[in-house]
């Protein structure tokens, strides 16, 4: 069984919310704002994952701000899935409970987010810690970052490839009951009213 595709996954939602909005009742099922702003975000950070090689640089300061938006990128990828999964459940989908989807978000929390805080959402048993990029390892395809903990250090080894494509992996099975519930939605709303 291949893997659903996250790209398609994420255009199938769009239009068939696109039609759905104008369908009477339809808001009261889901949040069409959030819905519509979090398939955007899923398009643009999506995008923004997809261009680390071909904005790699030589400088070094622009290389750790471009490896600190791929982290970011994925971030807001599953934040958005996130604000999908509420704007049809009403519910939170909890990206963290996902094995792959956590130590991504980790990672991002350690290197690029809030690296002193970054045990405060649901703690991978670090503590607190800091983070750099040696330069010599801040590759097309990878870089490395180094944590220091309060005891000892880690190293983080980001395979570019391999996290954009587990993170849209792991994102689109999240996304297909989202997507089936609004095809769903679709159809029941579609059938004439047998009301007289």
């Amino acid at each position: 069984m291949s893997e659903p595709d996250f790209d398609s996954i994420r255009d199938e939602i769009q239009q068939s919310a696109e039609w759905l909005r104008h369908k009477k009742g339809a808001k009261d099922y889901i949040d069409f704002n959030r819905l519509f702003g979090a398939t955007d975000t899923l398009l643009e950070s999506s995008l923004a994952a997809s261009a680390y090689e071909e904005t790699y640089s030589q400088d070094t300061g622009a290389q750790v701000l471009i490896a600190y938006g791929f982290l970011q990128s994925l971030f807001v990828m599953q934040d958005a899935v996130r604000q999908l999964h509420w704007a049809v459940f009403k519910k939170d989908c909890k990206v963290w409970e996902n094995k792959d989807l956590s130590e991504i978000r980790s990672a991002r929390n350690r290197i690029a987010g809030h690296p002193s805080r970054a045990d405060r959402e649901k703690s991978d048993g670090l503590g607190i810690s800091s983070a750099f990029f040696p330069f010599f390892m801040l590759l097309k395809t990878s870089f490395l970052a180094q944590l220091y903990l309060q005891k000892g250090s880690v190293e983080i080894f980001v395979n570019v490839p391999d996290w954009r494509r587990r993170n849209k992996s792991e994102l689109a099975k999240l996304m297909l009951p989202i997507r089936d519930e609004i095809v769903r939605l679709e159809r029941d709303l579609s059938r004439p009213s047998t009301e007289t």
